[in-house]
């Protein structure tokens, strides 16, 4: 089984999926499409749509750190959109059957719920793909996990500003690679990355495209 290095975000990361705002000059807001047509001319997910979402078929998630890397087999997350134009929230999360070596670890998401932003960008226009961007819900804390592992880590993760690749299709693919995450407790490696590949379970397909 390949191993994906990754840790509660990435899981936050399918649901990035579910938000959109104002982008940057070199990118546009973007909405939620069954179809990659832009502008989209399939069903626009909106208002009350459940978002669920899973590991992608075939690999684990690991978080690296100078400590040792913590495997998980399972996750799982949910949300809800709240209008057309993709804004959500994510509202659950979970990981299971999660180790570092042979020592068992609890992990579990912090400051739910969260939001996010889905960006089309002038690179990826016309694909269905773009980029998303993680973060903390309006007066809510920094998105991220507790990991307890044994005497050897009990530790918070988290980085309120993370940018991820998503691939449109059926199912839609979200990766992130090699983002570095901030660490707060008692007992905490020196360094944390995360790599991460989800399928969105539903609804699919599922493409960004760019608003009208």
């Amino acid at each position: 089984m390949n191993k994906i290095k990754m840790i509660g975000l990435a899981v936050v990361a399918v649901f990035a999926l579910m938000a959109t705002v104002g982008a940057a000059s070199a990118s546009a807001g973007a909405t939620l499409c069954s179809t990659n047509t832009s502008p989209c001319t399939g069903t626009q997910y909106g208002s009350g749509t459940k978002v669920t979402g899973q590991l992608a078929a075939g690999f684990d998630a690991t978080l690296t750190t100078s400590i040792g890397n913590v495997t998980c087999l399972k996750s799982t997350v949910g949300g809800v959109l709240n209008n057309v134009e993709g804004h959500g929230e994510i509202t659950s999360l979970t990981f299971t059957e999660c180790k570092l070596g042979t020592t068992s670890c609890t992990v579990s998401a912090v400051n739910l719920p969260y939001t996010a932003t889905a960006i089309s960008t002038a690179a990826t226009l016309g694909q269905g793909n773009g980029d998303l961007t993680i973060s903390a819900k309006a007066g809510g804390g920094t998105p991220g996990a507790s990991v307890v592992c044994g005497s050897f880590i009990n530790c918070t993760f988290s980085n309120g500003d993370i940018i991820l690749k998503v691939i449109g299709g059926n199912p839609a693919i979200l990766h992130a690679e090699s983002v570095e995450l901030s660490r707060s407790g008692g007992i905490c490696p020196s360094t944390s990355k995360w790599d991460a590949t989800y399928e969105v379970t539903s609804p699919k397909p599922l493409f960004i495209e760019p608003l009208p």
